[in-house]
């Protein structure tokens, strides 16, 4: 129910919170403030964060709460998961990953995603019935922090080099050997987070099209084959978001492309969630805004 899965996310949320001051929640059970059907139903998890909660995937508790989300889609991904490198070994990693030189700038080098880790998080979406689309590691093998660029915002996280998918391509023959697709529990793959301000987009669009050949060509001998969605943007109306979503267009293999909104940011009630990410209307239409629109 509505009200199930809005406490259901209180509880994930407080469950987890790390070095949070004490607080009071009240939740109204009266009054139904939105209501969206469940395919539109999503939630997103950093990578950074996931990886330091894989302990917290194998509790029973955490599962049963988390089932009252089904049935939606968890995106575990971010700009922290840009930069994994897939590690084929069944030791799972217990503890939050650091870096000396922590989010932002990008780091120094890459972290790891076991298998091991990969089957834990696995294991928790089949067991809460929600499905997990996984943020592929887009930077892997570029060079980062540059202090210059050609955009004018993001001092030093400005990417150049071209994507290293050897690794990613051995991640995903794992995937399909393991018969680890069902389109359920592994929904989908992402390529890259909000990438539009560190990388160029010609560079964007041209890995997006390799991600989509690949995942074809692996999964030649099946059917159904995994879905494969552009870097995520929260705005439509940026030119190089738009040249991207121009460009993969009809692309052979890719679904589409995710979009991110933060409902409250602006300060305004136009920007609040009931109006925005529970309104099927803006989900539908008002995402395609401004200049957008022309495409």
């Amino acid at each position: 129910s509505p009200t199930g899965m809005a406490v259901a996310a209180l509880l994930v949320a407080a469950l987890f919170a790390q070095q949070c001051a004490a607080s009071t929640v009240t939740i109204s059970t009266s009054k139904v403030a939105a209501r969206i059907r469940p395919e539109f139903v999503s939630f997103g998890w950093e990578m950074e964060a996931a990886m330091g909660e894989l302990k917290d995937m194998a509790d029973p508790l955490f599962r049963i709460v988390a089932s009252h989300l089904a049935p939606a889609v968890v995106r575990i991904g971010g700009i922290s998961a840009d930069w994994y490198k897939y590690t084929f070994t069944m030791e799972r990693t217990d503890t939050r990953p650091t870096d000396p030189n922590d989010w932002p700038p990008f780091p120094d080098a890459p972290r790891n995603l076991s298998m091991g880790d990969f089957h834990t998080m696995l294991d928790f979406m089949r067991a809460a019935n929600l499905s997990l689309q996984l943020n592929l590691n887009e930077l892997y093998g570029r060079v980062c922090n540059y202090t210059h660029q050609p955009v004018p915002y993001n001092p030093g996280q400005w990417c150049e080099g071209n994507w290293d998918t050897t690794n990613v391509r051995e991640f995903l023959q794992y995937v399909h050997d393991n018969k680890l697709f069902d389109g359920h529990t592994l929904y989908s793959f992402e390529l890259g987070n909000e990438l539009v301000s560190h990388l160029d987009p010609v560079a964007n669009t041209n890995d997006i099209i390799t991600l989509g050949a690949m995942v074809q060509e692996i999964w030649a001998d099946a059917p159904v084959k995994p879905r494969v969605y552009a870097p995520s943007t929260d705005a439509c109306n940026n030119p190089e978001q738009l040249q991207i979503m121009k460009n993969i267009t009809h692309a052979p293999g890719v679904t589409g492309y995710t979009f991110h909104a933060y409902p409250g940011q602006s300060g305004t009630g136009n920007n609040s969630l009931e109006r925005i990410l529970m309104s099927e209307s803006w989900l539908r239409n008002g995402i395609m805004t401004g200049s957008a629109a022309s495409m």
